[in-house]
């Protein structure tokens, strides 16, 4: 017999286009944790590019205030 918990097999984005369809004509109930595993991605997405804005600002910024000081030695 097979196990009940068998690994799903990768989706395309087409293929959540063709949920998305099925959802708004009511033919299927959307699934809430797709939905929170959608959510945390965008936002783990999110913060990584912020995060890394911050830090090249940041690095920017140091190495500005490095030239600065060495122009005035």
């Amino acid at each position: 017999m097979g196990d009940a918990r068998s690994p799903v097999p990768p989706r395309g984005p087409l293929q959540g286009l063709a949920d998305l369809n099925d959802t708004i004509a009511g033919r299927k109930r959307p699934d809430p944790s797709a939905f929170l595993r959608g959510l945390v991605v965008g936002a783990l997405v999110g913060a990584a590019i912020a995060g890394s804005t911050l830090l090249r600002r940041r690095l920017a910024s140091h190495r500005q205030l490095d030239d600065e000081e060495s122009e005035l030695s």
